[in-house]
């Protein structure tokens, strides 16, 4: 027993310096690999110029998600992509199909979306627990409309159109902020002005004197440059 006593005892000072050198391991295995940024964004996108006229000048809400990588190993600069989606405006219709005597809706959705290869850059300045960042992105940018019907009565969606799609190239430079909130867990606030060349898309008209089954008789067609500012607020993970 005593000797059992004397080899822990003796033991324990190695245990401790070999935990130590695991920890001062994986803490330079972290500062010594290229970073990963993984990021998804609420937006509200605010259209200006003539597709801020044609938009009645209503800023639309929005999605985005992004994948960075950091170039290299402690550097300021991260490379990557991301997809953002915008919603455009949407109207539903109801009414009896005379074939089937089904209570049916059709709603038609107007919807813009994009694909950008993105370049970040943090300087090496922070403000409190901010860390400011600018950006610079470019790719390109669909606008799409679609009808999808549904069975009131069954609650199965039984239709799905495409009705019109087109696209343009979009670019685009930015800030914003990162603060981390917990451990590799943070929030980002950032800013884009995001030009975009002519391209078609439908407009939802606010016209009350329209009757018809049709939600998409509800919308015009518009042709524009397609510029706006990108407001996002959203979660980030380093990883």
């Amino acid at each position: 027993m005593k000797l059992l006593l004397s080899i822990i005892f003796l033991s324990l000072p190695l245990l401790i310096f070999s935990q130590e050198d695991i920890d001062t391991y994986e803490d330079e295995e972290v500062l010594n690999r290229k970073l990963w940024l993984l990021e998804f964004n609420l937006e509200l996108d605010k259209p200006i110029n003539a597709f801020g006229r044609n938009l009645n000048n209503d800023a639309k809400f929005g999605l985005s998600f992004s994948v960075l990588r950091e170039r290299k190993i402690n550097g300021p600069i991260f490379l990557g992509g991301s997809f953002y989606t915008l919603f455009l405006g949407s109207r539903a219709t109801e009414y009896v199909d005379n074939t089937t005597l089904e209570d049916i809706s059709d709603r038609a959705a107007s919807v813009g979306l994009g694909f950008d290869f993105t370049l970040r850059y943090y300087p090496d300045f922070y403000y409190g627990p901010f860390e400011p960042f600018f950006e610079a992105v470019i790719g390109p940018r669909f606008f799409y409309s679609y009808t999808s019907t549904t069975s009131l009565n069954t609650g199965e969606n039984i239709g799905f159109d495409i009705n019109s799609w087109d696209s343009s190239l979009a670019y685009g430079v930015g800030a914003g902020v990162h603060t981390t909130i917990y451990e590799a867990y943070g929030m980002n606030l950032k800013v884009l002005f995001h030009p975009g060349f002519i391209a078609n898309y439908l407009v939802r008209q606010d016209d009350n004197t329209i009757v018809s089954d049709n939600p998409l008789d509800f919308f015009r067609s518009a042709s524009s440059s397609t510029d706006m500012f990108r407001f996002q607020w959203g979660f980030v993970a380093v990883f």
